[in-house]
């Protein structure tokens, strides 16, 4: 069975079965594919996110100044979340990011997933691909940047 991990207000940080939704604006309606060019990068994106599941310090926060928390935090563990010893906040997308700092990539503290494929095709060692038709590997970043529900997880296969 295919899983995602990511971070949602109703579950916080957690791994889901994966979906797809065809309905544009469900924030299950992937658009986008970020990839890891490297695939060991990928690899340390995908565990880096798992890191961040078994860690159960991060809670899920989409205020402002409360989403780019853990950033702040994991940085000082070297982006390694199973490192983290105080209670820590962040929303889908900055987790994401940390999952990718983990893996070595140059990704920005602060994240949108509306403005993400644009913003992150930019950064050394990613490429952004269309959704579909394109197959998944594990570390790959799901992107859905059709409102009103945009969304960011990490693919876990």
């Amino acid at each position: 069975m295919a899983r995602i991990a990511q971070a949602t207000k109703k579950k916080g940080i957690h791994i889901r079965k994966f979906v797809y939704s065809k309905k544009k604006g469900s924030a299950y309606h992937w658009t986008r594919i970020i990839r890891a060019v490297d695939p060991t990068a990928r690899e340390l994106i995908a565990r880096g996110m798992e890191k961040a599941v078994a860690c159960k310090k991060i809670k899920y926060s989409n205020a402002k100044g409360k989403n780019c928390k853990l950033y702040d935090a994991a940085k000082k563990v070297g982006f390694d979340c199973s490192k983290l010893k105080k209670k820590t906040t962040t929303n889908c997308c900055n987790l994401v990011s940390v999952a990718c700092r983990y893996a070595g990539l140059k990704t920005p503290k602060k994240s949108s997933a509306t403005t993400l494929p644009k913003k992150w095709k930019k950064i050394s060692g990613l490429t952004v691909l269309k959704y579909k038709g394109t197959k998944k590997q594990r570390g790959d970043i799901l992107n859905d940047s059709t409102k009103p529900k945009v969304h960011t997880a990490v693919y876990l296969g």
